[in-house]
């Protein structure tokens, strides 16, 4: 059944299930010290009596582990590519909030954002890149806490 479901549904609508997490795991395990050496490997692939080799970039192994890494432990994905345009909601889903302070932060000017009709669109790009300063600025933030707790002690 679950390869049958796969075909189906696709995996950010719904979580995957044992045999696709079984799998992910050994894939993930087969493909983790190929990414991490960073190098590029070859690979070999057989199916329905086929071989096929091909190269694996250091960058598409690293993607790919990080997607395998996911499924392992049960999780959906999404891949989201750079220039998409994203609507209100999905920008929000990304940034974890909800789609009225995603809503705030473009009537602010925080986040740039087009109009279609009634509705706002987000470029992806812009999204991830607040999303990676939102981040920086909380580790930044968490490391002068401890700095300042180290001080106490």
């Amino acid at each position: 059944m679950g390869a049958a479901r796969a075909m189906m549904e696709p995996f950010d609508e719904r979580l995957p299930d044992t045999d696709e997490i079984e799998s992910a795991r050994i894939a993930h395990d087969l493909l983790a010290p190929i990414a991490d050496a960073g190098g590029s490997a070859r690979l070999t692939v057989n199916h329905l009596g086929e071989t096929h080799e091909f190269k694996l970039a250091p960058a598409v192994a690293q993607t790919l582990l990080d997607v395998l890494r996911q499924f392992k432990n049960g999780r959906a994905v999404t891949l989201v590519p750079v220039g998409a345009t994203l609507t209100s909601q999905q920008a929000a889903d990304i940034l974890n909030i909800s789609r009225p302070t995603l809503t705030k932060l473009v009537d602010d000017g925080v986040l740039p954002a087009s109009r279609v009709g009634r509705h706002r669109r987000l470029e992806a790009n812009v999204v991830f890149e607040y999303k990676r300063r939102c981040e920086a600025e909380r580790r930044a933030a968490l490391d002068e806490l401890f700095e300042e707790s180290a001080d106490l002690i």
